[in-house]
């Protein structure tokens, strides 16, 4: 009886480890549908991953290039209307 008992606790087991990974992979579907990312970690997709973060630091740096182009830009105007 042990033999049968053992058999079918492990059956149980797998089963509700099989459960539990449909159910966590129906949630990722649900997240990526409210949120329509396909992606949600690095891990999804690592080169994507580093593509948005390139593409996230190119914007930040052009950022940083605008504001310095701006103040540039008053500096030589306060200059010009100094002489």
């Amino acid at each position: 009886m042990s033999f049968v008992s053992n058999s079918t606790g492990s059956f149980f087991n797998r089963s509700l480890a099989q459960m539990a990974d449909l159910r966590a992979g129906i949630e990722r579907a649900r997240t990526q549908i409210a949120t329509g990312n396909k992606i949600e970690r690095g891990s999804d997709d690592p080169a994507a991953a580093a593509q948005l973060r390139n593409v996230a630091r190119r914007e930040r740096l052009a950022s940083v290039e605008g504001d310095n182009t701006a103040r540039l830009g008053q500096d030589i105007s306060s200059a010009s209307q100094e002489v």
